[in-house]
Order: structure tokens, then sequence, then C-alpha cells
């Protein structure tokens, strides 16, 4: 939102509009893949999702940086709620099918506690340096200018592109674990 009041130029009340839009975007892919739980595997889903996340913060990224057009922005935002809707329900459901039933509290505990503290740490991080390079006395750039946007948007452009590479892990892990569950099964 700050970039398309700031930058952009847009009223707050367009802006929101487009978050609304992206927030409404994560609700029905989340839908959707709850439809496809037979289509779709979980690693897919969490692969799917964190890619489509990933591309969307390099869209805005790119956007920023090369003056692309608003609207460029809103369907990032659009990708970002899909990609949330699709991959993050996914993550709790493939923990907890990991989890042999005498750990499944304890997983969804843990799922719940890494959602919570890695979003708190991650905005905490992005935003204390938001601040510092906002706040910092930096020769030759404007201290209105999108200079600190870009640097914790390329931050979280490479998070969500260590965030693709784990999710390719997902499948490998799934199985052996699925295959481990079995076996103590027996």
């Amino acid at each position: 939102m700050l970039a398309l009041v700031d930058h952009y130029g847009l009223t707050p009340s367009l802006a929101g509009i487009a978050l609304t839009v992206g927030g409404v975007s994560w609700t029905v892919a989340s839908v959707a893949q709850s439809r496809l739980t037979d289509r779709v595997s979980h690693p897919l889903a969490v692969q799917s999702g964190t890619i489509l996340l990933c591309c969307s913060l390099l869209m805005v990224l790119l956007a920023l940086l090369v003056n692309l057009p608003a609207a460029i922005l809103m369907v990032a935002w659009v990708l970002a709620g899909t990609g949330m809707g699709f991959g993050l329900a996914r993550l709790s459901t493939m923990g907890l099918s990991q989890a042999s039933r005498s750990t499944q509290g304890a997983v969804s505990s843990a799922l719940s506690m890494a959602d919570s503290i890695g979003s708190a740490m991650a905005l905490a991080v992005v935003g204390v340096l938001f601040g510092a390079i906002s706040g910092a006395s930096l020769e030759g750039i404007d201290q209105q200018s999108s200079f600190p946007l870009i640097v914790t948007l390329g931050i979280s452009v490479l998070l969500a592109t260590a965030g693709v590479v784990v999710s390719f892990r997902t499948k490998a892990q799934a199985l052996r674990t699925v295959a481990q569950n079995q076996l103590m099964a027996e």
C-alpha cells in the first residue's frame, strides 16, 4: 500500500481496494485448494504457493525499480494472495498427516508457534531495516525516494527465493516420513 500511495500517487481508498482484492484472492485460493486435495498433492500445493508468492514479490520489486504501472502491483498482490491461500493451509495439513497420532498435538502446536514467531521475526527484521535505511543519511539518495522500500523488498525476495528452494524438499521429506510412520505402525 505504501508504494501505491507514495510512489504511484493513488488514493488510500484505491490502494485499499487493491489490497482487499489480494485478500479475497487468498480466500478464494484457500477454498480452491481445499477442493483440489485429491488432484493436487500437498507438496505441489506448497511449491505452487511459494512460487506464486516469490513471483509476486519479484514483480513488486521490478515495478518499483523500472517504474512499471500501478496495475502491475495490483496483479502482484493478487498473485501473492493466491500463493498464500494455495500453499499455507497445506503446510499444516501436510505436517499433521506426517505426524503419528501421539505427536499430532505437538506438531500442531509447533506449526502454530513457527507461523506466529516466523511472521513476527520477519516483520520485525524488515521493519528495523526499513527504519534504519529510512533514517540514515544516505549520500546522493533523496529521503523521499523508494530506496528503503526497494532494499527491504529485495530482502523479502531473497527470503521468498529461499522458501521456494526449501519447498522442493517437501516431497522427499513427506515420502520419508510417511514410510517411517507406516513402518512404526506395523
